[in-house]
């Protein structure tokens, strides 16, 4: 099952989901599923970041020619605008997947997502340095118990 969940509903056409195996969920739908789950979870992010993220030379998907990296006040790299657009996650087996529509989220739907990086689920995650700075940067939390897959 593939389940959906935004603040962006009405912009969606739920027959088209529907007919892709899409289902429109709750917030609640995702806490009370990765409460009881007891695996390992897939996590996965969309970014508009490709490269400056940590330290790489390009700035955003996109954009053509290179630019002169940002610098916050320790001389780190920053891209100007960075922007997580989707983050999926799911049953280690592909069974359920959760895709969360990024833009516009708050309240609870924003809350559970947080409260799931926090938990003491497995997180596997393919190149997890990406995923774990687009996390920190977009929602201010660090993961825990994360399994990099790219290793």
């Amino acid at each position: 099952m593939i389940y959906l969940i935004t603040a962006r509903a009405s912009e969606y056409d739920s027959d088209e989901l529907e007919k892709n195996g899409i289902t429109i969920a709750k917030g609640k739908d995702f806490r009370n599923w990765f409460s009881s789950y007891t695996g390992r979870t897939q996590l996965d992010t969309e970014t508009n970041v490709v490269r400056d993220i940590y330290g790489w030379a390009r700035e955003r998907k996109g954009k053509t020619g290179w630019s002169t990296p940002v610098l916050d006040e320790d001389g780190n790299r920053t891209p100007v605008n960075r922007e997580c657009y989707v983050v999926q996650i799911g049953d280690e087996e592909g069974v359920n997947q959760w895709i969360f529509d990024v833009p516009g989220l708050q309240g609870k739907k924003l809350e559970v997502l947080k409260e799931y990086f926090k938990s003491d689920l497995v997180k596997l995650i393919h190149n997890a340095l990406f995923d774990y700075s687009v996390i920190k940067w977009n929602f201010g939390v660090d993961i825990d118990n994360i399994v990099d897959t790219f290793c």
